[in-house]
């Protein structure tokens, strides 16, 4: 698309995301929040997991019957395919491929692969992130890879934007709290550290605000 320290990250605290499949009021009041982190930018611990939204279905979470401890032996995070959030069609391709990981395949993961993450899986991984504010764009850098995602402010999403890694996203600021949406993800990517594949028209709302006074 073509438009002109130390702190903690998600379920560590400091900063959280929500993640909704629904569109958000739009409109700016007041001074837009600091969320650069500081010059540490944001770190959450490895194996963290997206917070559920009140009044959704929650994220994806560890099938119990494959126990995950992260750093500790050659396992995997594999999804509990029971959440009612899943598509049959979905459940089906997560069943091959844990089918394939318990016969002895290396589970995918984009970073490992040198591939592009995507939205939201780039805030999944454990590396810090890098947010830079300006008055048209608000840039998002995860250390250690290829991970870029640039945010074009209070401008529309074009007519018909091609699927990319990214998608296209476009955001606004409510008080305290930058909401981002983005369309146009790339169906090669993946939604988490899970592998929950989705279709095209995958529409992510994210709203993100500093907890504990930014700490």
């Amino acid at each position: 698309m073509s438009r002109p320290g130390s702190s903690k990250l998600c379920v560590a605290g400091g900063i959280v995301l929500a993640l909704a499949l629904v569109e958000s009021a739009s409109g700016q009041t007041g001074q837009p929040p600091d969320l650069s982190g500081g010059e540490g930018g944001w770190v959450h611990a490895r194996g963290a997991r997206f917070a559920p939204v009140p009044g959704s279905a929650s994220p994806v979470r560890q099938d119990p019957a494959h126990p995950f401890t992260p750093g500790q032996g050659r396992t995997y995070q594999i999804g509990d395919l029971s959440n009612p959030n899943l598509k049959p069609w979905v459940k089906e391709v997560m069943q091959k491929d844990t089918a394939e990981i318990d016969a002895g395949k290396v589970a995918f993961q984009p970073e490992a692969a040198c591939l592009p993450t995507s939205i939201p899986i780039m805030y999944a991984l454990p590396s810090p992130l890098q947010i830079v504010q300006s008055p048209r764009e608000v840039i998002m850098v995860k250390e250690g890879g290829s991970d870029v995602r640039h945010i074009w402010l209070d401008v529309p999403h074009s007519a018909n934007p091609k699927p990319s890694w990214y998608g296209e996203s476009v955001g606004h600021y409510e008080g305290d709290t930058l909401v981002v949406d983005t369309i146009g993800i790339d169906r090669r990517t993946v939604l988490d550290a899970f592998r929950t594949p989705h279709t095209e028209n995958l529409h992510v709302v994210e709203r993100w605000h500093t907890i504990n006074g930014g700490k």
